[in-house]
């Protein structure tokens, strides 16, 4: 039995436009909707075997039922103008494709397909109909059957009659009776589906219903019809399918044939799609060079000012642009006609900038219309560090996309995002660095933001957040280094105190700092037991040597580790930071790092801001130093408790939801259920404990570390864990559940979608593996942290925006105006609240000071 199929072309487009994020040509044409189409329909064509086939459009005129009631879909909303501008492209896709397309004026595509599949069913022909539209179900009988193609489902009698309860032949009569308000069809009033179900299974035909009217029991049923027979049989004649036309149906000219691949690929390219090109038509193009185009290496050398006006203007025309910023070298590399157009002729063309001279900058500011262009899209990589040298030339970089962040949504923590690395990872190959090598690299990627569903992540989050840190790396944050200074002696006077404690203990001085040294003195010089020898021949003096003697009650241990922590805050920040401090704005200007964790978080350098203790004395004492301007405040927002929140999400744990709805003390739950106490009867040791256990949860910490944590037995720490499970055994399903994905997938994904991958997973190593295993389970939530505290920072007004000057993981950091400070506050509260809607509420606190400690 031959075979027609008909793909309701506008189901097709309508379900591209509304799943798919804004998508747009070099030359700002809206294409997401033609993107998806083509995809679907590539995606369709790969499964069927019909014999016939065409998509079936409507003409977007009126037609003969708003003739019979002028309010027909009266009360639908205008089409968005980006879908709009679709239409044609749809109808050249189709073409493209070698497929016919059917429509007429007056008629819609729903009643196309009933006359074309009327006509074939005659002809003795099996029909499928692409489409899960109700209006079309009244068409479905033993040879004609609906397909969902999103659903990958086949609609057939029974599955019409279990989505609306009726039987096809049945389908107008039922849409007549209850109206249609999407069609803006009236139906009878009063009357809704389960009345509409009973009448027809009853009288079977709604000329049935009206011939027995005075069988219906109920009069109000009784007169509600009666009232509404006239506008009832008009419902009727708008939701029934006219079956028969005069149209002539040929359907010998909708034999399937294979596309013109030349062509195929040809307009593929024109849209951009170039990755779709080689999916679509495979081996099957011989005349068609599908890999990307050699680059050209003839540069085009500007030594004066005046020939580089000419060079924008054709850039500006073509409306996208690759640059690459090489110290005071830049490259801009663009096409002089169509874009990667597979014609040999036409290959990229790259102007290399770099004169003695011209002045930089004087070069820079000729381009000043082009990077604040917002119809011309640059690539680059590192916009971040482009932005803020363009920033302090008050030109604002606007339209770009950044490939090391594009892949950094894509593949986070699977490899540096280096341009060397980028260069290895997606090109497999040696490339020089400059603007062709970041157009190759973004070739890609691109498509695969759509394909891998990472579009919203980059987008909405990593690149908008990368102007915000470039202005927070400007702005810098004021450091009082008078205030330091003086800590540091305060630190050295407790440093030269412990090394006299320490060195009258063992009797003689020695270098503290020397790994080597302290080992011998410990060792063998004091007889301390249970001394480790790493291979290089030298005791091990580590931390957890260390603390491992503390325990056994070696005073001497405690001064070391104690030594140890203030030689550390000495050298990295006491000392440290007032060398950073910039002389001319005497603020500190740290670098925010947007791709280096394996789970979004942001870090930073010279000098590092995200790792001053806050538990300690010291730290606080430390962070004092961080103080506002004058009539300035500091202003803390930092999330309560956010990654237990997460987990409690995520692994669905309704009493910790529940505790956190109402505002409970959850450690002192913990306590109470681990330890098996009663809630006013948990102590400040007791909930400390349970504290220590909830964060160690979160980071999938073992017996053996929670037992070292809490200086208690394994047996104890082991106990303390299964009772945890027993209590919240969805935590447990959650990491097991999770170490299994990774396993299988090599990432693991949070909350918003982002795919963290976990190295070392399915090591054979057990260390190695565990560790892994570790990092896996706290993945999804320390992840979901950073991109929610991340959104946080994007959704900002921009005047809270620009008072912005550290992130620390959990925490943002606002130096105010003093006169905006309630203001102020409450929207950060409300921003940071209310980015990320989950089942259990986000709570911020936020304090404010003249520093930070405070």
């Amino acid at each position: 039995m031959k075979k027609l199929c008909l793909i309701d072309g506008y189901g097709f487009v309508f379900r591209a436009y509304h799943s798919l994020p804004p998508l747009t040509r070099a030359d700002g044409m809206p294409i997401s909707c033609v993107y998806g189409f083509c995809n679907m329909l590539s995606k369709f064509l790969s499964n069927d075997k019909s014999d016939y086939l065409a998509v079936v459009l409507d003409s977007g005129k009126k037609n003969f039922r708003h003739d019979m009631f002028p309010q027909y879909k009266a009360n639908r909303p205008q089409l968005p103008d980006d879908l709009i501008v679709q239409f044609p492209l749809i109808r050249e896709t189709i073409e493209a494709f070698n497929i016919i397309s059917l429509e007429a004026d007056g008629y819609e595509a729903d009643d196309l397909i009933a006359a074309y599949a009327s006509d074939a069913l005659k002809q003795g022909m099996e029909v499928k109909i692409i489409s899960s539209d109700k209006d079309l179900m009244q068409l479905v009988c033993d040879n004609l059957k609906l397909s969902d193609p999103i659903k990958n489902i086949e609609i057939g009698e029974e599955q019409v009659v279990a989505k609306l309860g009726v039987k096809p032949y049945q389908v107008a009569d039922y849409l007549a009776l209850i109206g249609d308000s999407s069609d803006n069809i009236p139906g009878a009033k009063g009357i809704g589906p389960k009345t509409a179900i009973e009448l027809l299974s009853k009288f079977e035909t709604l000329d049935n219903i009206y011939a027995n009217i005075n069988n219906i029991e109920k009069d109000r049923l009784k007169s509600l019809l009666i009232e509404s027979k006239d506008i009832v049989y008009l419902s009727k004649d708008l939701t029934n399918l006219k079956r028969s036309y005069n149209i002539d149906c040929d359907l010998d000219e909708l034999k399937i044939k294979e596309p013109d691949n030349e062509k195929l690929a040809k307009y593929l390219y024109e849209q951009g799609f170039k990755s779709l090109v080689s999916k679509f038509i495979k081996e099957k193009t011989t005349s068609i060079k599908l890999t990307q185009p050699k680059r050209n290496e003839n540069f085009i050398k500007i030594e004066k000012l005046s020939e580089i006006k000419s060079h924008i203007e054709q850039i500006i025309r073509e409306g996208k642009v690759s640059i690459f910023d090489n110290g005071n070298t830049f490259y801009f590399s663009y096409d002089n006609s169509n874009y990667e157009i597979h014609y040999s002729n036409n290959s990229r063309q790259e102007s290399f900038l770099e004169s003695e001279s011209i002045n930089y900058n004087d070069i820079v500011k000729e381009f000043k219309e082009l990077f604040e262009a917002t119809y011309v899209l640059k690539i680059v990589i590192n916009a971040k560090e482009l932005y803020k040298k363009l920033y302090c030339l008050n030109i604002e970089l606007k339209a770009f996309d950044d490939i090391a962040q594009i892949s950094y949504s894509l593949e986070t923590g699977k490899h540096s995002c280096e341009l060397n690395d980028l260069i290895r990872v997606y090109l497999g190959e040696e490339a020089s660095h400059n603007s062709v090598t970041i157009l190759r690299i973004y070739d890609n990627l691109q498509e695969r933001l759509l394909h891998e569903k990472q579009f919203y992540l980059y987008e909405s989050i990593e690149k908008p957040l990368s102007p915000i840190l470039a202005k927070m790396e400007i702005k810098g944050v004021k450091v009082d280094g008078t205030f330091l200074k003086n800590l540091s002696q305060e630190f050295k006077l407790r440093l030269s105190e412990l090394e006299k404690e320490i060195f009258k203990e063992v009797g003689r001085e020695f270098l503290l700092s020397s790994p080597k040294q302290l080992g011998e003195v410990l060792f063998t010089e004091l007889g301390i037991k249970g001394g480790k020898k790493s291979k290089s021949g030298t005791f091990s003096t580590g931390a957890d040597i260390l603390e491992k003697l503390s325990d056994q009650g070696y005073d001497i241990a405690d001064k070391i580790l104690v030594w140890r922590q203030f030689s550390k805050l000495i050298n990295t920040y006491t000392d440290a930071l007032p060398n950073s401090i910039n002389p001319k704005t005497g603020r500190v200007h740290t670098t925010f790092m947007m791709t280096l964790t394996n789970t979004g978080r942001l870090s930073s350098r010279d000098p590092n801001l995200q790792n001053i203790p806050i538990r300690s004395d010291e730290g606080q004492k430390i962070r004092k130093a961080f103080v506002a301007d004058k009539d300035h405040l500091i202003i803390s927002a930092d999330y309560s408790q956010i990654e237990l929140r997460l987990l409690a999400h995520i692994a669905d744990i309704q009493a910790l939801k529940q505790a956190f709805h109402d505002k409970q003390d959850i450690h002192a739950i913990t306590a109470s259920q681990i330890f098996g106490v009663a809630l006013k009867d948990v102590d400040s040791n007791l909930r400390r404990q349970a504290k220590t256990i909830n964060f160690g949860i979160v980071y999938g910490i073992s017996a053996f570390g929670l037992a070292k944590r809490l200086d208690i037995s394994q047996y104890e720490a082991k106990d303390y864990i299964d009772k945890y499970f027993k209590q919240y055994p969805g935590i447990k399903e959650y990491m097991d559940e999770t170490i299994e994905y990774a396993k299988t997938h090599g990432y693991v994904k949070n909350l918003l979608g982002r795919k963290c991958y976990i190295n070392g997973i399915n090591d054979k190593n057990y260390s190695m593996r565990g560790f892994a295993e570790r990092a896996a389970i706290n993945a999804p939530l320390q992840s979901g942290n950073a991109d929610i505290i991340k959104k946080a920072m994007v959704h900002m007004p921009e005047s809270i925006q620009d008072c912005m000057v550290l992130q620390i993981h959990d925490e943002l950091l606002f130096e105010i105006p003093e006169n905006k400070l309630e203001d102020y506050s409450k929207v950060i509260k409300r921003v940071m609240e209310g980015v990320c809607k989950i089942s259990v509420p986000l709570e911020v606190e936020v304090h404010s000071a003249r520093n930070w400690g405070k």
